[in-house]
């Protein structure tokens, strides 16, 4: 199990904990006021935000930059570049971006994505940041998959883009 993963169990079994913890046991009423006692209610959601930036893939000093807007392209790199792709996204139920499909011999990973929070608030989405290294001469197709870690069920929604090194 990799260490984001750990996390993401960590911070729900915190956040289940914090939720307990805001109910508080009925307060005893006064004699000349009466007392009304709402039940919290809490819907999360798996997101997938929007980016807000512009989607044009860009090649700066031999790294490329791609947002999830940038699903289906065809890209063109240089043995030694680096693609890194963002996503927006929040991991509050453990839903979180997974390879698929990569030819390691053309695209290799660059370790462990990182996930930048937006705020220190429990559940706030964040960017999760990519890095692979084009390796080798060739194509390969590149197809990640937003899911839970801990689920078998296909993920929804995808991103796929045909990388040709040359």
């Amino acid at each position: 199990m990799n260490l984001g993963k750990v996390l993401n169990l960590v911070n729900l079994v915190v956040f289940g904990t914090l939720l307990a913890a805001c109910s508080s046991p009925t307060p005893t009423p006064s004699p000349t006021a009466p007392v009304t006692r709402t039940q919290p209610t809490a819907t999360i959601a798996p997101t997938v935000a929007t980016p807000t930036q512009s989607s044009t893939p860009t090649l700066t000093k031999g790294t490329m930059r791609l947002t999830n807007t940038d699903t289906g392209k065809k890209i063109d790199l240089a043995p030694g570049d680096v693609l890194e792709i963002a996503f927006e996204t929040s991991t509050i139920e453990g839903y979180e971006w997974q390879v698929m499909t990569v030819n390691s011999a053309v695209l290799k990973q660059m370790g462990d994505p990182v996930f930048n929070r937006q705020s220190n608030a429990m559940g706030n989405p964040g960017v999760q940041v990519w890095k692979f290294q084009a390796v080798g001469v060739g194509n390969t197709l590149l197809k990640l998959g937003y899911a839970q870690w801990f689920n078998k069920t296909a993920p929804n929604p995808t991103f796929e883009v045909t990388v040709n090194v040359k």
